[in-house]
């Protein structure tokens, strides 16, 4: 009798402890597939910091990089959003396979700055664990007239009343250098150069009269086109706060 009942405790614990580790290892499966739930993965073929290296300012600079998916699950692209007006970017397609790719153009206006500047575009998409994935770029803008100071500005302006500032402009550049016009969209302003034709490190003068018309904060960009062929024109900032 005591052999049987020995007997037949060991078979329960034999059986409990089967279906434990059945249990266990169910557990243990679930947790695996969980794990290995495909997901896309985000990259840019030509990586994702690069330089367009020196432009004469007002020349648009494009690159063309490819995105590739390198995931097991599609990808999927929300948006793409530039890190300022400068910079626009052109997607040929939103949704890219496993293994496929996509291209993207990334373009940087420079008319407005000078010097080195650092610019980004941020990729939005269903891969978590880069979103947004950062698209860094830099640039060099060369001159060719140097502004100093480096934009127009009237301060303390009155309603009817008429202003004048002055700008000295500087041919930097290697080659002889013609102002063929200047151009500004602002109401009844003047911009007159003392000097149009100006030899390598040969300086003139600009001009500006404004008279405004109302109350509050102006910006405008002024565009002095020239004869230089790699910087045909260049933009000068135009300020004006009239308070009185």
């Amino acid at each position: 009798m005591c052999r049987s009942m020995s007997c037949l405790v060991a078979l329960l614990l034999l059986t409990g402890s089967a279906q434990l580790q059945s249990q266990i290892g169910f557990t243990q499966s679930e947790q695996k597939v969980e794990f290995a739930q495909p997901h896309p993965k985000i990259t840019i073929v030509e990586g994702a910091t690069f330089d367009f290296g020196d432009i004469y300012q007002g020349v648009k600079a494009e690159r063309k990089l490819t995105i590739k998916n390198e995931g097991v699950d599609t990808l999927i692209i929300d948006r793409v959003q530039a890190g300022c007006g400068c910079t626009a970017t052109l997607l040929a397609d939103k949704t890219v396979p496993p293994g496929k790719t996509t291209s993207l153009s990334v373009s940087f206006d420079s008319k407005s700055f000078s010097g080195t500047v650092h610019k980004d575009a941020r990729i939005y998409s269903n891969d978590s664990t880069q979103s947004p994935l950062v698209i860094k770029f830099s640039a060099n803008i060369i001159q060719v007239l140097t502004p100093n100071p480096s934009y127009i500005y009237f301060t303390n302006g009155k309603v009817d009343s008429q202003m004048t500032t002055e700008v000295k402009l500087k041919n930097v550049s290697k080659e002889r250098v013609k102002i063929l016009s200047i151009e500004c969209d602002l109401e009844r302003s003047e911009f007159k150069v003392k000097d149009k034709d100006l030899k390598p490190e040969a300086e003139t003068v600009l001009t500006a009269v404004l008279t405004p018309t109302k109350l509050g904060y102006l910006s405008k960009d002024l565009v002095i086109k020239t004869s230089h062929p790699k910087q045909p024109q260049l933009s000068i900032k135009v300020f004006c706060n009239v308070t009185r």
